[in-house]
Formats: structure tokens, C-alpha cells, sequence
């Protein structure tokens, strides 16, 4: 089945545009041209759609505000919107992140950047939806748990402990994204010594699992490993996670910055800051997390 793209947008040879080059792709448009229409049609639940493609300035309702309506809106909020906007400004930028948009395009642009834009909002919704999914399957197993030390070596790995660890928080659902990424920073960043920049040519070119794979064959890698030490008390839960890399400048990556908004990454550790997490800071050279979480 096709996965279906809502484009939301109130200029006509744009939303044709976007048509044509996802229609191409192999994906189907529902197009829409402007907020209260798209409202109307995420309200039928017939339509099922795997990302909103979302222009800022509209008529009638701007597109933040078309934002903050879907994220208020359980059964639609988890759809991933990619903001479309001819400013580059980082208060506007910044305000549609605080409003649920991790995902941007700033016009003119490409069409493969839209193509890779679109992928990766999709990928990381899937991604999150198959997290919460399993959590719900197993959300007494280790509800009960005090104490734990978890050592893993692969992203696959990293994935599962992250599941084990959350369900011991007192919101699964809300751990669980921060957790699994930054156990699989731990692995691609940390052990592997995957940098931002080669991380970005590795997914705009499609290497990235190739890449990751290839590393932990390589000796220099594969003895490496990442140590999670979970400890849960009456009050709150303490969570360290360390991996055997040589850390890095982790400061600039606690805030989004409105310059990643139209990469394909690099939310990762901002993301987790806003998970339900009391406290969230790195130790030493950058190689050492510890999160804690409030009980109450």
C-alpha cells in the first residue's frame, strides 16, 4: 500500500509541484489548500496519513496554528509535520519546533532534500510507533525492577534495552524516545565514531545501515560496547548510560538548533531533554549520560 502524504497549502502550482515529484516517488497526495480543510479531512478517521507536508503562511489559518491543533489531537498528533516556509529566521524556526515541528523545508528547495525530509520524518514516526507499540505489550515485566546494569554493542541491541529501561519509568511512552536515542548515539556517534557530518552524506546517499554494520566488523570496533546502569528509587530513577568512545562537544545539541531543522538528524539528545526527563547531563569528555526521573 501506498503511503499517503496530506500537502497542505494554499498555492496552487505548489501544491501541483509537490504532487508531481511525490506522485513520482511513489507516494499518494491528498492535497488540501488551507488549514481548516486540512483539519476537516485528518477529522475522518478513514484517511490514514504517513506525513503532513505543511506550508507556514496561509489564509484563513496559519500553519503553526494548524500545527498546535493536530498535536492537541490524540488520534492524529503522532503524524509527523514537515513545515514549509520561505523564512529562515530562527524565532520562527524555533516556534514551530516548540510546536511539535522537527521537520523543515525552507524554500526554494530541492527536490531530493524534500524527498530525503520526507523519508526520514516518516522512518522516525515508524520508528517511534513500533517503540510504543511493544512497550504496551510488556508494561508489567519490569514495572518491579530496582536495580539493573545492561551492556549492548549494536543499534538493534540498543533498541531493546532502551524498551527494558523505560518500562521501568513511571511513562513508558514518554521515556522511551529519549532513551533510544540516545543509547543509539551511544553506539553510531559514540563507539563507532560516526560524526554529524559524515552521518548526513551516510543517509542522503543511503549507507547508512551499510556503514553502521561495516564498523562494528572492523577490530578497531567490535569489542566496543555501551553500560547502562539503572537505579530506581522512591523518589526517582537514575539512569547512566556510557559507551567506550572518545566523547564529543555534546552543548550545542541540547537546544534544537533552528539550522537542523532541515536535516535529516540531529534532534536526537534535544528530543530527549523534553521526554520526560527531570535532568539530563553528560559527564567528562562527553562519553557518560545521567538522566534522572521524577516518580510523582
Amino acid at each position: 500500500m501506498k503511503q499517503r502524504i496530506l500537502v497542505v497549502d494554499d498555492n496552487k502550482d505548489n501544491r501541483d509541484l509537490l504532487n508531481l515529484i511525490l506522485g513520482n516517488d511513489g507516494y499518494q497526495v491528498e492535497e488540501v489548500q488551507d488549514g481548516p480543510e486540512a483539519l476537516e479531512v485528518l477529522s475522518d478517521p478513514h484517511q490514514k496519513f504517513s506525513a503532513i507536508l505543511l506550508d507556514k503562511n496561509m489564509p484563513k489559518m496559519d500553519g503553526f496554528d494548524v500545527l498546535r491543533k493536530i498535536k492537541k489531537t490524540p488520534e492524529i498528533k503522532s503524524i509527523p509535520v514537515i513545515m514549509q516556509t520561505a523564512e529562515k529566521e530562527t524565532k520562527q524556526v524555533a516556534e514551530g519546533i516548540k510546536a511539535g515541528a522537527y521537520y523543515y523545508l525552507i524554500k526554494p528547495y530541492s527536490p531530493n532534500v524534500m524527498l530525503t525530509i520526507v523519508k526520514s520524518a516518516i522512518d522516525d514516526s515508524r520508528l517511534y510507533r513500533n517503540l510504543r507499540e511493544d512497550l504496551n505489550s510488556r508494561k508489567e515485566a519490569l514495572a518491579n525492577m530496582l536495580t539493573g546494569h545492561f551492556r549492548f554493542q549494536t543499534i538493534a541491541q540498543a533498541q531493546d534495552i532502551a524498551k527494558l529501561v523505560a518500562l521501568t519509568c513511571p511513562n513508558p511512552d514518554a521515556a522511551i524516545i529519549g532513551l533510544v536515542e540516545l543509547m543509539v548515539n551511544a553506539v553510531e556517534h559514540g563507539n563507532l565514531e560516526i560524526g554529524y557530518n559524515l552521518k548526513t552524506v551516510l543517509k542522503e546517499n543511503g549507507d547508512y545501515d551499510r556503514e553502521i554494520n561495516r564498523r562494528l566488523g572492523l577490530p578497531e570496533y567490535a569489542e566496543k560496547s555501551v553500560d547502562v546502569w539503572v537505579v530506581k528509587g522512591k523518589t526517582e530513577i537514575d539512569i547512566q548510560i556510557q559507551d567506550q568512545g572518545e566523547g564529543f562537544d555534546w552543548a550545542p545539541y541540547l537546544q534544537f538548533d533552528p539550522n537542523r531543522g532541515t536535516h535529516t538528524h540531529g534532534r536526537g539528545i534535544a528530543m530527549a531533554g523534553i521526554a520526560g526527563f527531570s535532568s539530563l547531563d553528560y559527564q567528562g569528555c562527553g562519553n557518560k549520560i545521567v538522566i534522572k526521573i521524577d516518580m510523582a
